[in-house]
């Protein structure tokens, strides 16, 4: 299990621009962006506690603290951060994940395109079938984004928009627990 290395100290207070992480896929697919979190980062359940470790810069708007997410358990997604690793015990068996809830509200106060990445994780190595979904800030339009049959492991979504979005993740069949276990602002 390797760490995904991220710099909190990118971007720079004020100099949004500069990646926090550079991102490669080991496996199907490509991503439209490599270069993720000029605008900040939130990763989930970091050392296992509640909540998240975040660094939201703008034009985006913190509204991670409250964002309606249900706790979930561990995954195999190890983020390490400047230098930390998201495992406090070298013991344990594992990272982060959060799950279920309303979805997550990412608010952009521009009128410009942005990238969000999305990670997930998987739990001992399995994930349940589950559904990416954005909707408007009310809930009144809802876009289908990947339906995944819970075989991919670790995922990764990437996807462009502008504005206030909701992104859900839901889980559509047995299995470990849909989840999201840190989103990359761009």
């Amino acid at each position: 299990m390797s760490e995904i290395t991220v710099d909190s100290h990118k971007p720079a207070d004020g100099a949004a621009g500069r990646p926090a992480m550079t991102q490669d896929l080991a496996g199907n697919g490509t991503l439209s962006q490599h270069d993720i979190g000029s605008h900040g980062y939130v990763i989930y359940r970091f050392q296992g506690k509640p909540g998240s470790l975040r660094k939201v810069q703008a034009p985006f708007v913190d509204t991670f603290a409250n964002d309606g997410m249900g706790e979930s358990g561990w995954g195999n997604l190890l983020f390490n951060v400047d230098g930390v690793s998201s495992i406090a015990d070298p013991n344990s068996r594992a990272s982060v994940a959060r799950a279920g809830g309303n979805g997550v509200l990412i608010k952009a106060t521009d009128s410009l395109e942005h990238v969000l990445t999305v990670m997930s994780t998987t739990f001992f190595g399995v994930v349940g079938p589950s559904r990416y979904t954005v909707s408007d800030e009310a809930g009144t339009r809802q876009w289908v984004l990947a339906d995944l049959d819970g075989t991919q492991g670790q995922t990764i979504v990437q996807f462009r928009f502008i504005g206030t979005i909701r992104l859900t993740v839901t889980q559509t069949g047995p299995g470990n627990a849909a989840n999201i276990s840190a989103l990359f602002l761009d």
